[in-house]
């Protein structure tokens, strides 16, 4: 019996062991894992949500706000027809834009951006080198982009002071100083409040839209109205150009610079949650909200700012503030309001530098600067790329000392941001599509959560005609004829700085710099 039982036993069938299911990952892990498939590590607090980057590139572009400080330059190239028709070209070609990078960033979220997006587009043989100055030209973008926001920042302040006292003379140097002073409080907010960032720009996302509303009510019950034959047919070329087209399309730089800057949010993408879709999502929702926004403000500035020869032939620097004085009927009411607009602004420096440094930063860890491993470093306490943010705040100032010598600075920054960052832009476009055709080393593209499906080729081509034609004429002088002082100096810089990197290139990149490691290596 004990036999028989002992043989039972043995012949018992074993109780099967029950099967563990492997946890899912979260969506953080998700995006360390993507980091960790092309040689990164996790380095960055994300601390981001949808909304609070939404927040951010919606008030790094500060649409109507931006549209105030420039929109000047457009009723000299144009007049109204400039403005209008302008701004709803540079709107949907920017739309088409925004969609295109959306697709390939929800693809690679990466702080590189555009400069990894091109190495994981282009063939091998060509990758280092394309990838490399994309880099620059995106760094160099965002410099510019960033400097443009404090100099504006900068000459806000003058033009405030001015209508004060009529006294006051803007002296170029004072200028610099402010300038310089702005760019420091941003990157002091940007090392030491980084943890409330997300909050700050939240709030300064509410005061956006808030102001935007309260302005909209004062100007449509105090300002004079213009009729809708100036507002919608009014062209005027007060440039110099003979060609009035061409004067047309220089225009195009106020509607087309108060869009640039949306990438910010891929080049924040490793201090965000669930990336790969929150960077395309924040991407288009700022342009959608700013494109509105901006064109309702548009159209409130145009028939409410009083006789268009106050504006063009204003004493300030910046009419808009004329456009304040002319609704409220006093200056004290136009200081008031121009001064709220001038806040909204310099906040905005606060994201601009933060974008321009995670782009710098991000591209010194992939070696594509000179000094790529001290800029590329970390600070363990604040989890910050500190050497990038205040690398970047260098380069800025030395940008602002054309101040010193050129009264159209502002106008360079203006055209070198959009001009490099269209550019930047504009190559992973044209790579994408042509890998739509013959795919990557054989292979179909996998694409991310965020997919354009039949509209993808359509809008790639729509982005990449608009984005060639408005860089062309960015380089072009606003005015006619040119001298030292009105010379548009974008075309001066950029061409110095690919002389500067074809240097770097021949003498060490093309040694050193193999381009970043791609998600399928």
């Amino acid at each position: 019996m004990k036999v028989e039982g002992a043989s039972a036993v043995a012949e018992a069938p074993e109780s099967p062991t029950p099967s563990i299911k492997p946890r899912p990952m979260t969506k953080d892990e998700k995006d360390e894992a993507f980091l960790a498939s092309i040689g990164k590590k996790q380095e960055l607090n994300r601390t981001f949500g949808l909304w609070s980057m939404i927040s951010l590139v919606v008030t790094l572009q500060a649409s109507w706000e931006a549209l105030c400080v420039v929109f000047q330059v457009a009723l000299i190239e144009g007049g109204p027809v400039s403005l209008v028709y302008g701004y709803i070209v540079a709107s949907l070609g920017t739309l088409a834009t925004a969609c295109s990078l959306g697709e390939i960033a929800s693809m690679w979220p990466t702080s590189g951006g555009q400069y990894h997006w091109v190495a994981e587009l282009s063939p091998k043989r060509y990758r280092a080198f394309l990838s490399c100055i994309s880099g620059w030209i995106s760094v160099s973008g965002w410099q510019a982009l960033s400097a443009s926001t404090a100099f504006a920042v900068s000459t806000q302040i003058q033009t405030l002071v001015f209508a004060g006292n009529n006294n006051y003379t803007s002296p170029r140097w004072q200028g610099t100083l402010i300038y310089w002073a702005v760019l420091w409080v941003a990157a002091t907010v940007n090392v030491f409040l980084i943890k409330f960032l997300p909050l700050l720009e939240s709030g300064v996302a509410v005061a956006h839209m808030s102001l935007f509303i309260a302005f909209i009510a004062v100007l449509c019950a105090m300002g004079e109205r213009n009729s809708s034959t100036f507002v919608w047919t009014e062209f005027v070329n007060n440039s110099g150009w003979n060609n009035d087209g061409v004067s047309w399309c220089i225009g195009l730089l106020s509607s087309a610079f108060i869009f640039i800057g949306y990438d910010g949010a891929a080049h924040m993408a490793e201090e965000l949650h669930d990336a790969a879709r929150a960077v395309p999502r924040a991407m288009v929702a700022s342009i959608v909200i700013n494109g509105v926004m901006g064109f309702v403000w548009l159209l409130i500035l145009l028939y409410f700012m009083g006789p268009f020869e106050s504006i063009v032939g204003s004493a300030y620097a910046l009419p808009y503030v004329q456009v304040f004085v002319n609704a409220t009927g006093t200056t004290g009411g136009g200081i008031a309001m121009a001064s709220l607009v001038t806040s909204i602004s310099a906040l905005a420096t606060v994201p601009m530098l933060a974008s321009a440094s995670r782009t710098t930063w991000a591209f010194a860890r992939d070696g594509g600067l000179p000094r790529s491993q001290f800029f590329a470093h970390v600070n363990s306490s604040f989890q910050l790329p500190i050497r990038a943010i205040f690398l970047s705040v260098g380069l800025q100032m030395l940008l602002g000392l054309i101040n010193l010598g050129s009264t159209t600075a502002f106008n360079a920054f203006l055209s070198l941001a959009t001009v490099a960052l269209y550019v930047s832009y504009l190559l992973p476009i044209i790579l994408i599509v042509r890998l739509r055709f013959i795919g990557k080393d054989g292979m179909k593209l996998a694409y991310g959560p965020f997919r354009l499906g039949r509209y993808g080729l359509p809008l790639n081509l729509i982005s990449i005609g608009y984005t060639i034609w408005t860089a062309v004429f960015m380089l072009f002088p606003d005015f006619q004829p040119v001298t030292a002082e009105n010379m548009n100096y974008a075309c001066v810089i950029l061409g110095g700085i690919i002389v500067l990197f074809l240097a770097w290139w021949m003498v060490r990149g093309k040694k050193t710099f193999t381009g970043p490691l791609t998600a399928i290596e």
